[in-house]
C-alpha cells in the first residue's frame, strides 16, 4: 500500500485563452449534435483547429483525458464535405490511417492526437472554442445547382458526391484510373476532367484535399500535352493561370498532368493510375410557367367587356354606312349572289359588276347615231 496514487487530472475552470482563440473542454458524455448544443450554450462552438499550437493543445486535453473530444466536424452538416462548423476552411488535417470513413460524419480527436470519423449517436466528452477571429467570406455563388445522384441524397459520400463553387460541380472521385479512362468516366457524367483557372480555385480544390491528401497523394486534373507540345485544359479554358511544382513540367513523354495533394502544385505523368477530379457546369432549376387563376368575377367583368367591343363595333359600321349613303346621295348597292338569273334579271346586282352612272358631255358626238347614219347612206362605188 506504499504505492502513491496518482492525483486524479484535474480539468482547467472555464476558458483557456490561447492567442485569439479560448478552449473549453466539456467532460460529459454527450453524442455530437448534443456537444455542439452545449457549446452554443456556452456561446461558443465545437472546437476548430487552424494551426499546429491548437491542434496540440487540444491533442494534450485528449491525452489527460485519456478519451476522445468530440471537435467541429461533420459531414452531413457541411454538405458532404468536411468544413469546420465556424466557417473556417480545413487549413491542417490529422487524419488517422483509413480516414476519414465513408459511412462515418462526425469527427472526434483521439488520445493519439488523430482525427477518426464515428457515428454521431456514440457519446464522448468534447471540447469548445470561443474567437474573436471572423472566417472568410465564402466564395461567391453563381446560379444554379448541383444536382446529387439518388445515392448522395442518403448522406453517404460517394464517389459522385458534386460541391458546389461558383458556376460548376466538382466530384473528387477516389478510382484508381489511367488518365484516359479518367477522363472517360468524367464525361459519362456530363463533367470533364477538372481545368484550374485562377488562385480562388485552385484554394477551393486543394482544401477539399486535405482530409484525403494521407491516402492519396496526387489527382489526375484536365492537363494534356498535344502532339505540338503546347499544355492545354480538356474543356478547352484558356491556359492563363499555371502552378506548376518546380522543374516541371518535364520535357519528356509525360503527357498528362496531376496535382500533388499536399500542396495543390501541378506534375506530370504518362501511366499509372491515379484518383481524380471532374468538373461540370451547375444546372439551372426550371422556373415553372406562371399560371393565372380568374375568379368567378373577374371572369363576369371580362366576358362584359367583350360583349361592349362587339356592340361598339357594330354601331361605328353602322354609323359609317350612313355617313356614306348621305355623301354619294343613292342607295348602297346591295350584296346579293351576282349569279342569280331568276326574274329575268340579265345583270349583275353586285357593286362588282355594276356599271358607272356618268352624263354626257355637251360637246360629246354620240357614236352610235353615226354609225346608224353611215348605214343608210347608199355604198358608191369608182
Amino acid at each position: 500500500s506504499g504505492i502513491p496514487v496518482p492525483a486524479p487530472t484535474v480539468l482547467p475552470r472555464g476558458w483557456v485563452k490561447l492567442a485569439n482563440d479560448s478552449y473549453k473542454v466539456l467532460p460529459q458524455n454527450c453524442t455530437w449534435p448534443e456537444a455542439r448544443m452545449q457549446c452554443e450554450a456556452e456561446e461558443g462552438q465545437l472546437a476548430s483547429t487552424l494551426d499546429e499550437l491548437s491542434a496540440a493543445y487540444l491533442e494534450l486535453q485528449a491525452l489527460k483525458l485519456q478519451t476522445p473530444l468530440w471537435i467541429g466536424l461533420n459531414r452531413n452538416e457541411t454538405q458532404g464535405y468536411f468544413r469546420w462548423m465556424d466557417g473556417w476552411p480545413l487549413s491542417l488535417a490529422r487524419w488517422a490511417p483509413g480516414e476519414p470513413s465513408r459511412d462515418r460524419s462526425c469527427v472526434y480527436l483521439d488520445v493519439e492526437g488523430t482525427w477518426k470519423t464515428a457515428l454521431c449517436n456514440h457519446t464522448y466528452p468534447s471540447v469548445c472554442k470561443q474567437s474573436t477571429a471572423f472566417p472568410p467570406t465564402a466564395p461567391p455563388q453563381y446560379p444554379g445547382v448541383c444536382v446529387q445522384e439518388e445515392e448522395d441524397i442518403s448522406g453517404r459520400n460517394s464517389p459522385w458526391s458534386w460541391l458546389p463553387f461558383r458556376g460548376h460541380c466538382y466530384s473528387f472521385v477516389i478510382n484508381n484510373v489511367r488518365w484516359a479512362d479518367a477522363s472517360t468516366s468524367c464525361i459519362r457524367k456530363g463533367a470533364s476532367l477538372v481545368s484550374i483557372e485562377d488562385p480562388a480555385e485552385l484554394h477551393f480544390i486543394k482544401s477539399n484535399l486535405e482530409f484525403l491528401k494521407d491516402s492519396y497523394s496526387s489527382f489526375w486534373i484536365g492537363l494534356f500535352k498535344t502532339h505540338l507540345g503546347q499544355w492545354k485544359w480538356l474543356d478547352q479554358t484558356v491556359l492563363d493561370y499555371i502552378n506548376w511544382a518546380e522543374g516541371q513540367p518535364q520535357d519528356s513523354s509525360y503527357d498528362y498532368g496531376y496535382m500533388q495533394s499536399s500542396d495543390g502544385t501541378w506534375s506530370t505523368a504518362r501511366w499509372g493510375g491515379k484518383p481524380y477530379i471532374c468538373k461540370k457546369p451547375k444546372v439551372l432549376p426550371e422556373t415553372p410557367p406562371t399560371q393565372v387563376s380568374l375568379k368567378g368575377g373577374q371572369r363576369r367583368v371580362y366576358s362584359g367587356l367583350a360583349v361592349v367591343v362587339v356592340l361598339a363595333t357594330i354601331c361605328l359600321m353602322g354609323l359609317t354606312a350612313l355617313m356614306l349613303y348621305k355623301k354619294i346621295g343613292r342607295p348602297l348597292p346591295s350584296f346579293t349572289n351576282p349569279l342569280d338569273f331568276s326574274a329575268g334579271r340579265s345583270t349583275f346586282d353586285n357593286p362588282l359588276y355594276m356599271e358607272p352612272v356618268t352624263e354626257v358631255e355637251p360637246n360629246m358626238v354620240d357614236t352610235s347615231q353615226l354609225v346608224n347614219h353611215m348605214e343608210a347612206q347608199p355604198m358608191i362605188t369608182l
